[in-house]
């Protein structure tokens, strides 16, 4: 029978071989810089510093921790000079990130004769959300050998966590993950602007669109709420931007036109944003125009409730939508304030479909 040595090698390398060690240093609580990432974990655990080589995921300079208690247990914290707020970025990143650990796990995997399994899923870390790969590499005769890879833009940085366990190890790690946080997540301090939007391209019928989104600096992305909403992100209290791109299952949008559509949409929330400020003593505005997000036509509606002393905006609702590859796509937003109004509407005419 194998030892549980024999799962280090292949496993271990894939997170070591870019940073090697430096001083360790005994810790039950780890505080990661930048974001300030607080995990406790028992005392046994130790922290290494793992030093900058250049040699990241992204190619960007990184700064990195392992949080360790054997060869086989451990967590690796990394922050990259990455900006991955951009979708498409942020996507290629994960990919190459996931890749990497799916490599060395299929590798481990086949040494050992072991059984693997993987999933693909969203966690929420501390009120941020991470796209999550676990693999579980199942031998008989000793304990599942499991991989965690968290992936998320957090300001204007790539931040990774990579976890390895066995046993009862992998409750008390998962654990200390689900109630550890980031006390600092903005990341104050300077900040690189966000890259621009690549440039779009045509969009093809056979897959669906893919929205180059870059999100604003402040914003954050929170987990989605069904399979059709792709993006979700919110920046204090009631600023929030969806993204949503709904399939024609009962084959009822291709026998709609566009106006047919923005009847049934903009109809009811016109007439709701209405009786609101009927109710509460504001005025009521709204506006509709066509805007180009890359080659994608979207239709517009522009809803505001302003207070008829201040003339201030109380609340401006925005609501988009186009016909892209046979689904229906619709950007909602919404916003309470001025600049996150304009923080938002920029993003969102940056940005483009392809």
């Amino acid at each position: 029978m194998l030892k549980k040595a024999d799962w280090v090698s292949p496993l271990l390398l894939v997170f070591t071989c870019l940073f090697p060690t430096a001083s360790l240093l005994e810790a039950t609580t780890f505080s990661g810089s930048k974001f300030g990432w607080q995990i406790h974990l028992p005392n046994e655990w130790k922290i290494e510093v793992l030093q900058d080589t250049g040699g990241s995921v992204s190619g960007a300079p990184a700064k990195a921790w392992m949080i360790k208690k054997d060869p086989m247990t451990y967590v690796i914290y990394q922050i990259e000079d990455s900006d991955i707020r951009n979708s498409m970025r942020l996507d290629e990143f994960k990919n190459k990130s996931f890749e990497l650990i799916s490599a060395s796990m299929q590798h481990t995997a086949r040494q050992v004769s072991a059984s693997p399994f993987s999933n693909i899923d969203q966690i929420v870390v501390g009120n941020q959300v991470f796209d999550t790969l676990v693999w579980i590499l199942e031998a008989p005769g000793r304990p599942d050998l499991k991989s965690m890879t968290l992936v998320a833009p957090m300001a204007d940085k790539a931040v990774t966590i990579n976890v390895s366990c066995t046993g009862a190890d992998c409750d008390t790690v998962f654990r200390a993950i689900d109630n550890s946080h980031f006390s600092n997540p903005d990341g104050k301090g300077v900040v690189i602007p966000a890259p621009p939007p690549l440039p779009p391209t045509a969009l093809r019928s056979t897959r669906d669109p893919v929205w180059d989104f870059t999100i604003p600096l402040g914003w954050q992305r929170v987990a989605v709420s069904s399979p059709e909403d792709k993006l979700a992100i919110e920046k204090g209290e009631g600023n929030s931007l969806s993204y949503s791109l709904m399939a024609d299952e009962k084959h009822e949008l291709a026998l709609m036109t566009i106006n047919d559509l923005k009847g049934e949409i903009f109809k009811e929330t016109m007439t709701q944003f209405q009786q609101i400020a009927h109710e509460n003593g504001l005025l009521f505005g709204s506006e509709e125009e066509v805007i180009m997000l890359g080659k994608a036509p979207f239709q517009t509606l522009s809803l505001s409730l302003v207070d008829p002393n201040t003339q201030e905006p109380v609340m401006v609702v925005a609501h988009l939508i186009s016909m892209l590859n046979d689904k229906l796509a619709m950007i909602m937003i919404t916003c309470m304030d001025e600049l996150s109004c304009v923080e938002v509407q920029e993003a969102v005419e940056d940005s483009s479909f392809r």
